[in-house]
């Protein structure tokens, strides 16, 4: 539940340095926070069943291609 993530990583004072906000590649939302030496992190929701380590999977976006 990225919203109720977002909300309790903030109440600990963690930054955001990209809002969630839908995945480019991907089912979901994604976004980033900086750890203490300002160094990114990103954080994903995956939904209806995305992931990819789901057989099958195909990035949502026809501008990203599967190589692996």
């Amino acid at each position: 539940d990225m919203s109720a993530t977002k909300a309790e990583l903030e109440r600990q004072g963690v930054v955001f340095s990209q809002e969630p906000r839908p995945g480019s590649s991907f089912e979901g939302l994604r976004g980033e926070i900086l750890d203490p030496s300002g160094i990114s992190i990103e954080l994903r929701e995956w939904v209806n069943g995305d992931g990819y380590d789901v057989g099958g999977w195909q990035p949502a976006s026809d501008a990203v291609t599967l190589v692996s």
